[in-house]
């Protein structure tokens, strides 16, 4: 689903789907890519800074999710996908407890962590989306390519 914390990129592109595939699976000089299922090709930075996403103590680099369709007009378009992070609303849930209990109560310095706090969520999700769009920029320059 498209909204504000996701990044979509979608463009057109001559060629074979299967020929693209397979240059896509190469990976290129900043990304690599495994498939994911029958449609969808995952690519990941090979280096991402200040944010990477941890399962079960693993570190995975910033991704997107890559589909090369061909349309009802016999052109064929890649369509990227990068998600929402989780944990953005989780922070957005803390930062609403701080806000609360700064409201309740007179403590000045949760006045400043009200403030503080989502600007530092913002400061994240700008880092965070800004290396999703250098993927697919990076991603579609690399498909681009002869």
């Amino acid at each position: 689903m498209r909204n504000f914390f996701s990044v979509w990129r979608t463009f057109e592109i001559e060629g074979d789907i299967e020929d693209l595939e397979d240059k896509l699976l190469v990976g290129g000089a900043s990304f690599y890519a495994r498939r994911q299922n029958e449609y969808a090709i995952e690519c990941r930075l090979k280096a991402s800074f200040g944010v990477a996403l941890i399962n079960s103590f693993k570190s995975y680099p910033i991704g997107t999710e890559v589909m090369i369709l061909r349309d009802a007009n016999d052109k064929i378009h890649v369509e990227m996908r990068s998600g929402m992070r989780g944990e953005i609303a989780i922070l957005f849930l803390i930062w609403f407890a701080i806000a609360v209990a700064s409201v309740a109560s007179d403590e000045k310095n949760l006045w400043i962590a009200a403030v503080l706090f989502p600007l530092l969520i913002v400061w994240f999700q700008f880092v965070y989306r800004s290396q999703q769009q250098i993927l697919q920029k990076s991603i579609e320059t690399h498909l681009k390519s002869s």
